[in-house]
């Protein structure tokens, strides 16, 4: 807490407003690197629409660059957090990302590349903070992510990932209503 605090000190400078002319001068703020305040979750990524798509066709050894730059602590970004898409069978900005289940009796988390990526983050940093959330869904979870049929969906996906080793932090239902 005491690091996190020393890094932001010197930015408080440029959250705070200017002083008018004449103004009384800019409130002392006091920094107790002793006491918890609210958590800083760190800097992340979103992967969603198609955006990472082309990274999973990467060859090697560019393919590994990229993601130890991304993922591995100390090197490039260092991601703390990922957000994945849900893939639902639908255009969802730049690309579809597959569904794990095209109907409510098919369902296969070996689809698309957005569990293959947080993967290969999880590996990169064990304690990076993986979040999710569908863009849409198909055409059988209606009448939509609130009911039942929507609930069974994201409940099945939150099962498979878990399956696989990858724990859900916050989990989104959808994308922009």
């Amino acid at each position: 807490m005491a690091a996190a605090a020393a890094l932001l000190l010197p930015l408080l400078p440029l959250l705070l407003p200017p002083a008018a002319a004449g103004a009384s001068p800019a409130p002392t703020i006091a920094v107790d690197a002793a006491s918890l305040g609210p958590r800083f979750w760190g800097v992340g990524g979103l992967s969603a629409g198609g955006s990472s798509r082309l990274l999973y066709d990467y060859p090697e050894p560019a393919r590994s660059d990229v993601l130890d730059s991304l993922f591995a602590p100390g090197k490039g970004f260092g991601f703390q957090i990922l957000k994945i898409e849900v893939g639902g069978d639908c255009q969802s900005s730049w690309g579809t990302e597959p569904s794990h289940m095209h109907s409510r009796a098919d369902l296969n988390m070996d689809r698309g590349y957005e569990l293959w990526l947080a993967a290969e983050a999880r590996r990169r940093n064990p304690d990076i903070v993986l979040t999710s959330l569908a863009w849409c869904e198909p055409g059988w979870v209606r009448p939509g992510v609130l009911s039942p049929a929507g609930v069974e969906y994201h409940i099945k996906w939150l099962a498979g990932a878990r399956e696989k080793g990858l724990e859900m932090e916050f989990v989104g239902l959808w994308n922009e209503q």
